[in-house]
């Protein structure tokens, strides 16, 4: 086995041992076809496991306390991860009820900070757990490094008036970060004042975690609310029963769940936390897994995770995670302090209430390591101090807290143009057979036959070949790539685009498409199984590093029909077509660099019936440098990508092939300011003679292509780390003729 298939079967053995803990409530595996079907009639529910005595007399002592008091404080104090289970996603955007919206105002958007013009994107969600403090998973922040440049967004979520901005919080794991990676936990400081001037502790309250056993019963409901896919915050609380309890710090559930719902809590009936979400359990038989249409796979296959059949969701008991906590220590004594501080707000409040103690609302905060006094409410709630066990002064308040007075609850901004899209997911056509006759077509051009790039003994790696031993020019809707077989990247892309308005009659919008929904290209996964880079394998751990396409989704989006040009848009959404980039690289959203110079030169010398061909691909140097996650095999990230575009142009009557090269280099701010913080004017772009782009790269093109190139032979040519060239400033620049 290699290391690619290596690595695979070690991830698919985590999902496995998710599977093993489900599996052991189970009578008979086999048995969950005769349980009680869901609610939409399709997938059986699995079996709820048996209680224990210990359990049943838990619960029913906290049941006896909660009738005993009837606090006003508590009740204010309480309502201060992924796969769907089942045929159907059930979330709601809006909040069933006052209380579970209240429970949600602690729930975070884990989110990514870039400089001015970045738009925050979502990886994954989190919580307050104390004034200042987040808690997620460790997947996602698995060193404190990885905390840097992120942030925690409140309130972003849809509301009866549209989509609310929200409020972000920079996460400072530099004063306080810990994590485990058995209970997959991480708890990491938050700022405590926007970038707004919004103070964090006037405006939010956080969840205690309740370190005592007894909060709920296997077969009760379990509610989760979570920001699934990056999105607006959601509400999962229909066909969600708990199925388990383990004593080894896990239960199981089978409340809905997705990508990016990582570090969701997970909520009993009454809105008390009794779990950290961290991932799905897969159905599997004799240790394989079992696909949707029957098969069963190694846990080392390439299959994407959707095509598998998910049971149950897993989580992180919050008694265990506390446990753990105790028993962490950290090396600095001012976080040492701020754990300890926490640790004291985990006590059951209904016992403290039985008991005759008031309730805590604050700790010693990372922000100040001190006694705290900050009142739950608003002015109008009167308060006392009182001593709290632990070394900590605890302000608490005496009555019900109000909330009609905070900021927040003004009238939401308006909402986004886009506010009532309903998310979509992309259509592939899933008939690959067909391909052949929707790739890269060098005849595309009027009166110009431009052949697909081919590969010299100076291009880096092995590349796939084909039946025939030749490299394998994959086809997709309007383009066709080669994949580099040493570096898991692609060697080039040839893309055909039309920006004709009867080729973009059909056209949408991304957000009209749907979501990004990267995919694997099943002909690939068999003939070279492991060579697709995966999000689980690089881009999500990574984070700050964009999953970048070289074929442009806005190239791919035309045709003569509306499923030509959905297709044309989906296809360009296959691993085989992403590198690792800068997110100002390609995202049309941040005014993306890789499209504009085609665009300018679609503009200015009016191709010929606004056809376009486009030879791209990364630059393969070896030197490229290599980052790599836990166990995962490390990736080389190119720095430098290049475009070679063609066109035909209609001049004093006559037509004239054209020919443009560019390289675009992100060396420089890469080193300087990492993936995160960089924008379009960091990059180093050049307009290059295309025979030193291929001196440069191993890419070879028709003799054509060098003859309509406008800056080869006498233009103007620096020097550029060894190679001619022109930097470009400006799109003014560019040389057209």
């Amino acid at each position: 086995m290699d290391r690619v298939s290596r690595i695979r079967c070690d991830r698919r053995q985590r999902a496995s041992q998710a599977f093993e803990r489900w599996k052991g409530f189970q009578p008979n595996v086999r048995g969950i076809r005769g349980a009680e079907a869901n609610r939409d009639g399709t997938i059986p529910r699995p079996r709820v496991g048996a209680l224990t005595f210990e359990q049943r007399a838990r619960f029913v002592e906290r049941e006896r306390l909660r009738e005993v008091v009837d606090s006003p404080a508590y009740r204010n104090l309480r309502v201060t991860a992924e796969r769907m289970i089942g045929a159907t996603l059930d979330f709601t955007d809006l909040a069933p009820n006052e209380q579970a919206r209240k429970a949600g105002r602690p729930v975070v958007r884990i989110v990514t900070l870039g400089g001015n013009g970045f738009v925050p994107e979502g990886i994954a969600t989190g919580f307050l757990v104390a004034p200042d403090l987040v808690l997620t998973n460790h997947h996602v922040f698995r060193t404190p490094d990885e905390a840097l440049g992120m942030g925690a967004q409140f309130l972003y979520e849809r509301t009866e008036d549209g989509l609310r901005e929200g409020l972000i919080f920079q996460l400072d794991p530099a004063r306080f970060f810990v994590n485990d990676k058995r209970l997959d936990y991480a708890v990491v400081a938050v700022r405590g004042r926007a970038a707004s001037g919004a103070q964090l502790q006037e405006l939010f309250r956080y969840l205690p975690l309740i370190a005592i056993k007894g909060k709920i019963l296997k077969g009760d409901p379990v509610n989760i609310i979570q920001h699934p896919e990056g999105g607006p915050k959601r509400y999962a609380t229909v066909n969600n029963r708990l199925l388990d309890l383990r004593d080894d710090g896990f239960l199981l559930y089978e409340t809905d769940t997705l990508e990016g719902s990582s570090g969701s809590p997970v909520f009993n009936q009454h809105w008390e936390t009794i779990g950290l979400h961290h991932c799905g359990v897969p159905q599997m038989q004799d240790g394989k897994l079992l696909t949707r249409d029957g098969r069963l796979l190694p846990l080392e296959a390439e299959v994407d995770d959707e095509e598998l059949i998910w049971i149950a969701n897993e989580g992180i008991r919050v008694s265990a995670l506390v446990g753990s906590l105790a028993d962490q220590r950290l090396d600095k004594p001012e976080q040492q302090r701020i754990l300890q501080s926490l640790l004291a707000t985990t006590t059951d409040p209904l016992r403290m209430l039985a008991e005759g103690s008031e309730l805590p609302t604050t700790v010693v905060t990372a922000a100040a390591p001190v006694a705290a006094s900050t009142s739950l409410g608003g002015s109008a709630m009167p308060s006392q101090v009182f001593q709290f066990t632990g070394p900590v002064t605890i302000n608490v308040a005496a009555g019900a807290a109000s909330t009609a007075a905070l900021p927040v609850d003004r009238p939401a901004p308006a909402p986004a143009n886009d506010a009532d899209f309903q998310e979509k997911t992309l259509k592939f056509d899933e008939n690959y057979n067909k391909r052949t006759e929707r790739g890269y077509n060098p005849n595309f051009l009027a009166g110009w036959a431009v052949p697909a790039p081919k590969i010299d003994a100076t291009h880096t790696g092995t590349v796939l070949v084909d039946s025939s031993g030749k490299p394998w020019a994959i086809p997709y809707y309007h383009y066709s790539l080669v994949m580099n077989e040493s570096r898991r990247l692609l060697s080039w892309a040839a893309c055909n685009v039309d920006y004709s308005k009867a080729a973009r009659k059909f056209t949408k919008t991304r957000k009209q498409y749907g979501g990004e929904n990267w995919r694997l290209d099943p002909r690939v996964a068999l003939a070279a199984p492991g060579m697709q880079i995966e999000n689980a394998d690089f881009y999500a751990p990574a984070k700050k590093i964009d999953r970048g396409h070289i074929v442009r989704r806005e190239d791919s989006a035309w045709g003569g029909s509306t499923r030509e040009a959905e297709f044309g848009n989906s296809d360009t959404y296959h691993w085989t077509n992403c590198t690792p980039q800068s997110e100002a690289f390609n995202q049309s959203k941040l005014d993306g660099i890789w499209g504009q110079f085609e665009e300018h030169i679609q503009t200015q010398v009016k191709a010929l019936g606004g056809k376009m061909s486009i030879f791209s691909g990364p630059v393969l140097n070896p030197s490229d440098p290599e980052h790599g996650y836990d166990d995962d095999p490390m990736i080389q990230v190119p720095m430098e990508f290049w475009k070679v575009i063609v066109c035909v142009a209609k001049e004093n009557g006559h037509n004239v092939p054209l020919a443009y090269g560019f390289v675009f280099d992100q060396t420089e701010p890469v080193e300087r300011l990492g993936y995160e913080r960089m924008n379009m004017d960091d990059y180093e772009i050049y307009q290059m003679p295309i025979a030193e782009i291929t001196r440069k790269t191993g890419v070879v093109f028709d003799p054509s292509v060098l003859a309509a190139d406008v800056q080869g032979g006498d233009g103007p040519n620096e020097s550029i780390r060894g190679f001619k060239g022109k930097r470009v400033t400006a799109l003014s620049s560019v040389i057209l003729r």
